[in-house]
Parts: structure tokens; C-alpha cells; sequence
């Protein structure tokens, strides 16, 4: 009987401990809520997009001009931390130029401080010969048709004839164990033209990020899991 009780414990301690880990969002924010000092990010700038019917007006982490950056700093990720997932919204706005040579390149760049840049790629809202991008792929070496990959074009509200707007869902996964603090730096290198308003710039919007366990855990869950139907089947038995 001792055992038996023992064992149930231990079960009991492991789904309390472990079964919280199969999804765990550490940081999320859409941007709406006008109270929210934000003090995750430096530096903060709040913008609202002019909105249309496909896209309403909302407020975004933004805008940034040619050569600003923002950094995400989340502190205390749970122990069990092997792999952290983040998703946004990339909002381009007005006239980026992709890999041209003579209006470009204009760069985009998301890194883990201390770490992987997930990624470092150009867009482009121009079309025309010589304004390709990068993205789908990376900045040099890959190119691809102006907006490729943008999940919405022109929806943001932004006037067609400073070349609109796009926005891409991006989503990273990648190792990280440092629970202590997670850096997540992302950065703009657009080459300013003569446009007679502000040139391109750039927003986050519907951040998510998630901390993922290592497979042994989730493996230590699904058997945590298995042993307590057992000892409570055994244990009805028992009663009956």
C-alpha cells in the first residue's frame, strides 16, 4: 500500500510539474491596449495604421525609419526551456526597394542577442525591373519577385503612391537553454530616396513567444500520463 501511495504521488507531482509544458506562451501583445507601457521593448514607438475594410485600423510597434531598431528583452523563461518559437506580423511600408542597386538594399534583420539571426532578408513594394527581393529566402544571394510571401497586400491603408504597404507572418523556432534572459533584436538598413514623405519604415504587430520543452520532457509527460490511468484503473479495481 505504501508503494502504491508513493507511486500515485510521484504521478501527481509529475502532471502538476510537467503537464503545464506542452504549450507555454511567455510574451504576447497585439498592440491595443493603449495602458501598456510596453516596458519589454526599447525603444518603443506606437503607431495606428490608416486601416481599410479588409484591413481595419489598428495600433502596431512602430513605425521605424531606415536605421532603427527595437529589442524584446523577456525575462525568467521557465527552466525546462530548450527551443523558444516566436510569430509576428512584419508590416513594410511605403517604398521599400528589395536588392536594388541604385534605391537599395533595403534590409530587415531579426536576431537572438548573443545568437542566431533568424533572419536577414530584403522586401520590396516596387515593382519593376532591378526590385526584387530576398525574401523567401536571405540577403545576399537569394531573389525572388517583389512581395513574395506577403501574406496581405495594400491593406494597411498606406497611399499606393508612395508604393503601399505588406505583411508578412513570420515565424522562427530555434535552441535556446539561457532561462535567465532572452534578447530578441530586430533592426532595419533601408536606404532613404527622395520620396517627399517619410520613406520606407517598418512595424511588429501580434507578437507571440513560446518556450518549448526538450522531447525528454514531453516524453516524461506522455509516461507520467500512462502511469496515472494505470494506478487509478488498478485502484477502482481494487475497490469494486
Amino acid at each position: 500500500m505504501k508503494t502504491k501511495f508513493l507511486v500515485t504521488t510521484i504521478i501527481y507531482f509529475i502532471m502538476l510539474t510537467v503537464l503545464p509544458l506542452r504549450s507555454n506562451t511567455i510574451y504576447s501583445n497585439d498592440f491595443e491596449n493603449a495602458s501598456d507601457p510596453l516596458v519589454e521593448w526599447s525603444p518603443v514607438k506606437v503607431d495606428v495604421t490608416p486601416g481599410t475594410i479588409q484591413h481595419p485600423s489598428d495600433r502596431f510597434l512602430g513605425i521605424f525609419g531606415e536605421s532603427e531598431a527595437t529589442s524584446l528583452t523577456l525575462n525568467g523563461l521557465p527552466i525546462w526551456t530548450e527551443e523558444v518559437r516566436i510569430t509576428f506580423d512584419l508590416y513594410a511600408v511605403r517604398s521599400w526597394d528589395g536588392i536594388s542597386w541604385w534605391a537599395g538594399p533595403d534590409i530587415w534583420e531579426i536576431n537572438v542577442e548573443g545568437g542566431d539571426v533568424l533572419l536577414r532578408s530584403t522586401f520590396s513594394n516596387c515593382g519593376g525591373t532591378g526590385f526584387d527581393q530576398s525574401y523567401l529566402g536571405s540577403y545576399p544571394g537569394d531573389t525572388y519577385p517583389m512581395r513574395t510571401g506577403a501574406n496581405e497586400t495594400d491593406t494597411l491603408g498606406y497611399p499606393e503612391e508612395y508604393a503601399g504597404d505588406a505583411v508578412y507572418k513570420l515565424s522562427f523556432q530555434f535552441p535556446y537553454s539561457d532561462n535567465s534572459t532572452l534578447v530578441l533584436n530586430f533592426l532595419g538598413s533601408l536606404v532613404r530616396t527622395s520620396y517627399p514623405v517619410p520613406d520606407e519604415g517598418w512595424g511588429i504587430d501580434n507578437i507571440q513567444v513560446e518556450a518549448i520543452p526538450e522531447p525528454a520532457t514531453l516524453l516524461l509527460l506522455g509516461l507520467g500520463s500512462l502511469l496515472f490511468r494505470r494506478q487509478r484503473s488498478e485502484d477502482r479495481r481494487q475497490r469494486n
